[in-house]
């Protein structure tokens, strides 16, 4: 089953929208860019767990935390993906999740290489 994250025309990672978030301060945004960096994939691997065990709780709970981490860094698009298995697990019943976690987890890949860009 093929899974529709988002439409190409959103960005990976909105820089300006962010800092206009942040009042234009760039080391905050640094900051928060190396915290994404290093809790992100803890939480994606409690997600996959939760995935693995068809566990919806814990899925709306991992995916709802990895949103706002997401979003608050400005990845749009990986956010929205996190958004679709908040979603799913706030259905309470059967959905393509894991389909939904490699979208997720193909995001945030792309994000962390933006993030990393912008940080050198």
């Amino acid at each position: 089953m093929s899974i529709a994250v988002q439409a190409t025309s959103e960005p990976i990672l909105d820089i300006e929208g962010t800092l206009v978030r942040f009042g234009g301060d760039r080391e905050l945004f640094v900051e928060m860019s190396g915290i994404v960096l290093e809790d992100a994939p803890q939480i994606l691997g409690d997600l996959r767990r939760a995935v693995e065990a068809n566990d919806t709780a814990a899925i709306r709970g991992r995916a709802h935390a990895i949103r706002g981490l997401l979003a608050g860094c400005g990845g749009v698009r990986a956010a929205n993906a996190a958004q679709l298995l908040e979603d799913a697990g706030n259905a309470g019943k059967p959905q393509p999740w894991s389909a939904m976690l490699q979208s997720l987890e193909m995001e945030f890949a792309a994000l962390a290489r933006a993030l990393k860009s912008y940080r050198q």
